[in-house]
Parts: structure tokens; C-alpha cells; sequence
């Protein structure tokens, strides 16, 4: 809280005291809450999350924010422009973590505290890649179709073939039409 202070001076000549005080200062305590930002996410490669939720920060003074972006979820650094209560982060390839530096200036002293931090997971994909294409006479019966390279994901990896004619679009193809 708030305090004020003044110095009171006492002087003493023999048994009798004299007491004059000192001008009044005021001690201003800057109240400030760091506010929170959103939760941690799971997008996929190549993907921006969802823009940020946040509950703003409170303070007795002016707030400025300046969002920061880690890779390694311990060291930070500023994002350029990225200075609002809210943020809506870039398509992102690998995890990235994310924390708000709240300022609140008041009397040209600045308190900075920082939010919770949210991590965004990326779940990235490469598929892999199917042998070569094959032709065959009308009737005919295809090479079995091969994986050349198998895929690799972050998460369980498991496949659905599909396949489309040319006048139709893409679709799965079940067990028993393999």
C-alpha cells in the first residue's frame, strides 16, 4: 500500500522540548498483476494456433505488453511488433513457447512482471513417399504399390490409403478392396 512519511525533529534544552516535523513524502506502490494468456496447444506443421486469449494485466500505472517466443521453453526473446494484450502467433514447424512482459509505469517508475507461459506443440508429418507409377493393360493387374520411404511423425503414425478415378475426387479405400 501507499505510504506517507515525515521526519519530526525534537529539540531539547534542559527540561523543556520544542517538535517541529518535515514536509510530507509519498511512497507510491505500483499494484501490479501480470494478467495470463491463453493454454497450451497442439497444431499441425505449417499451421498458425489460435490466436492467443488473454486477461489483461491491472496495475496503478500504464501497462505496456511485449510478447516473447522460446523454442526451448527457457530462453526468450522479444517479438518485433508484437506489443497488444492479445497475439496471434505465425504458422509455426517446430514447438514454440510462448509468455507476455507486462509494464506498468507509474511516476516514471516501471514494474515488469511476466504471465504464465503456454507451450504450442507442433505435430509434424513428412508421409513418406510410394513406389513409382505403373501402367497395365486394360484388365490387368498392378504391381503391389510399395512404401519407398516411410513416413515420420511426432505422434503414432498409421496410414489410410486412398484412391480416385478421373472423374472423381480422393477416397478411402476399405480392407476389403486392397
Amino acid at each position: 500500500a501507499d505510504r506517507w512519511y515525515k521526519r519530526k525533529a525534537i529539540s531539547t534544552i534542559g527540561t523543556s522540548s520544542c517538535e517541529k516535523y518535515s514536509n510530507i513524502i509519498h511512497i507510491y506502490i505500483n499494484n501490479m498483476d501480470p494478467g495470463s494468456i491463453g493454454s497450451d496447444e497442439t497444431i499441425c506443421q505449417n499451421t498458425a494456433p489460435l490466436q492467443f486469449t488473454s486477461v489483461d494485466a491491472t496495475g496503478d500505472g500504464t501497462i505496456t505488453y511485449q510478447w516473447q517466443n522460446s523454442t526451448d521453453g527457457t530462453n526468450y526473446s522479444n517479438i518485433n511488433g508484437a506489443t497488444s494484450s492479445t497475439y496471434q502467433a505465425p504458422a509455426l514447424t517446430q514447438d514454440t513457447w510462448y509468455q507476455r512482459v507486462a509494464t506498468s509505469t507509474l511516476y516514471s517508475e516501471t514494474c515488469t512482471e511476466i504471465s504464465n507461459s503456454i507451450a504450442v506443440t507442433v505435430n509434424n508429418v513428412d508421409p513418406g513417399s510410394i513406389a513409382d507409377n505403373d501402367t497395365v493393360c486394360e484388365g490387368g493387374t498392378p504391381a503391389l504399390i510399395t512404401s519407398t520411404a516411410s513416413g515420420v511423425v511426432d505422434g503414432t503414425l498409421s496410414y489410410q490409403w486412398q484412391s480416385h478415378t478421373a472423374s472423381s475426387s480422393y477416397s478411402n479405400i476399405s480392407r476389403s478392396e486392397e
